[in-house]
This record gives C-alpha cells, structure tokens and sequence, in this order.
C-alpha cells in the first residue's frame, strides 16, 4: 500500500480501512461487524475516488438498503465538503424537526454540484427511478412503491403509495364482487382451500372423521368432489333439488274413433313389462 498517513482523507482510519479507500481493484469486499466503521470507510472511498483519482461523481452510484443510512451517507459527504462547520450544527441542532433537517439537506446538495450529480439512493429510490426513466413504453409513469404492511424506514415517503397493500386488495374485491361469476368462483376458492382442506387435514391427522368432507356451493356436504362438481353444475344451472327430478308429464288427448278393447292377459302382460 502506497504511503497515505499524510493524506486528509485517510486521518482517522486504521490500516485496513486505509487499504480498502485507496485500492485499484475493480471489486472489493469489505466484511465487518455493525459499528466498525463501514460507512466512514465507503464515504472516504467517495471522496478519494473524486478528489485523487478524478472521477466524475456522476459516475458514482452509493446503494444503501434503509433511507436512514442513505440519509447518513449524504450528510457525511456534505460534511467532508462544508468547511466552515455550519451543516454540522444544523444537524446536530435537537429543535430542528427530520422534515426542517431534510430542506437543509437539500439546500446543500444543490450547494454543491458534485454532490448532486452523484447517486446516494436506497434500492427502493434507485430502481424506481430506472423505472421513471427508461420503463415509459411499459407504464404511464404515475405509479407509486407499494412496501410491506408494516411500515419501515427502507422506502422513501415521497415514492409511497397513499394506500396500503390490503386497502387496495379490499377495493380490488368491492369492484369485482360486483360480477356474480366472480363471487362463485371466490366462494369455491374459500371453500376449496379454507374449509375443505382444513376438513382433510384434520381427517389425515385423526383428529375426527368427516363422512362428507367436501363442501358444495349450496352449503351441502358431499363425499367425493365428483359428487360435489355435480350440485355445482346444478346449483350453477339454476336446476332445483337434484334429488327430485322434475318430471314432465304429456298429456295425449283422446281419439276420436272408438278403440278396440284389448284382452285382458295382453293387457297383464304389458303390465308386467315394466
């Protein structure tokens, strides 16, 4: 390693972190417990790839996981750049609120072109921002990061959709309940996969022992599903109790001419034909 105890950037960094800012790999590790100086360490690489090396700080992309630490690689960098010390005091100021501190932090990205024209973004803000700028042929560019139910601290409020992801799944089913087809095959669904399979399971597990474990869109039970695809198709088919077929009668009206009387052992043995 060349001799860098002199050089500004590196004061305050032990040998280790000293090799890894002042590296020509084009691939670099650097493995180290919570605490050890992992981000001091990427932010003094920033800065020694920009101020000796001369590399344009728009081809620098900074990708963090969580938008505090983001946040912190930022006024990191602004600090190394403020001499004068008065971004420090601001961010140390407890009466300044995180919305008051986050204006200030804008204001002095703009204060340096360097500093704006680099990339320090969460996965979430990166991603979304690709998606801004080369997905317009595949979407209308409205559109918002839908994160997980419970909120965290990885996905910028500003990219946030204004609705969770079960609010949109609940107007996704208001709308489509307004469809009749589609209110069957939800009912088959919850009784296919919640109540029959519960049914099942207990059934393997011995638990009890369910004589009709299937269950029919008409709320009757049934043993087997070929038996229950069956009421389906009735209950579906608008046809009545498929016990009790309805039965048509014609009526044939009565001829005109006189009919032969037959014999009465023809007539008992038609009878007993059927």
């Amino acid at each position: 390693m060349p001799e860098t105890d002199e050089h500004p950037i590196l004061v305050g960094l032990n040998a280790e972190q000293q090799e890894a800012v002042v590296s020509e790999e084009k691939r670099l590790l650097v493995l180290a417990g919570a605490g050890s100086g992992k981000t001091r360490t990427l932010i003094q690489k920033i800065l020694y790839l920009i101020s000796e090396k001369n590399v344009e700080p728009s081809s620098i992309l900074a990708v963090t996981f969580t938008r505090n630490a983001a946040q912190e690689m930022i006024d990191r960098l602004i600090l190394g750049a403020d001499r004068q010390g008065s971004y420090a005091a601001i961010i140390g100021n407890k009466a300044f609120s995180d919305k008051e501190k986050e204006s200030e932090r804008r204001k002095y990205i703009k204060k340096y072109p360097w500093l704006s024209a680099m990339a320090v973004q969460t996965f979430h803000s990166f991603c979304y921002g690709l998606l801004r700028k080369f997905g317009s042929p595949e979407f209308d560019n409205r559109f918002k990061l839908l994160p997980d139910s419970s909120p965290d601290e990885t996905t910028d409020t500003a990219l946030r959709a204004p609705e969770t992801q079960k609010e949109i799944f609940q107007k996704l089913i208001k709308q489509q309940c307004e469809n009749s087809d589609y209110l069957l095959k939800l009912k088959r669904y919850i009784l296919d996969y919640y109540v029959d399979e519960l049914r099942k399971k207990s059934q393997r597990i011995g638990q009890t022992t369910y004589e009709k474990p299937y269950t029919t869109l008409r709320g009757e039970q049934v043993r087997s599903k070929s038996e229950r695809y069956i009421a389906d198709w009735l209950y579906l088919h608008h046809v009545g109790d498929r016990r009790k077929p309805r039965l048509f009668r014609a009526s044939v009206a009565p001829r005109a001419s006189k009919a032969r009387a037959l014999p009465q052992s023809f007539r008992m043995g038609c009878a007993s034909c059927f």
